[in-house]
């Protein structure tokens, strides 16, 4: 974990640098080594850090914003009339109906 806290600490040009260097090191070996795997887990870390480095700048720079208008919606509500009688008339009316839907 000592080099991604050092990889953390580093501004994104000196970084870059650290970059550059672990990928001189890292064609200077063999590769199945023990000391190219580990030089290419640093360089991962490196350039992991990198990215998350650019996602933060890139996030400080949005001037987009939070909230996207769409627009407005007009609705009207409709509230069906619930009174007694009203709904005992449908009811009789619905039990009246023939199949071909005439009232009796």
């Amino acid at each position: 974990m000592d080099n991604w806290e050092k990889y953390q600490g580093l501004n994104t040009e000196k970084l870059i640098e650290e970059i550059e260097s672990l990928n001189k090191k890292l064609f200077k070996l063999r590769p199945g080594t023990t000391m190219y795997t580990q030089i290419n887990n640093m360089l991962s870390e490196a350039e992991s850090a990198y990215r998350d480095k650019l996602e933060i700048a890139r996030y400080k720079n949005d001037d987009s914003p939070d909230i996207l208008e769409i627009g407005t919606i007009e609705s009207e509500t409709y509230t069906p009339d619930y009174s007694n009688e009203n709904v005992v008339d449908l009811v009789a009316r619905s039990y009246i109906k023939d199949l071909k839907g005439d009232v009796k």
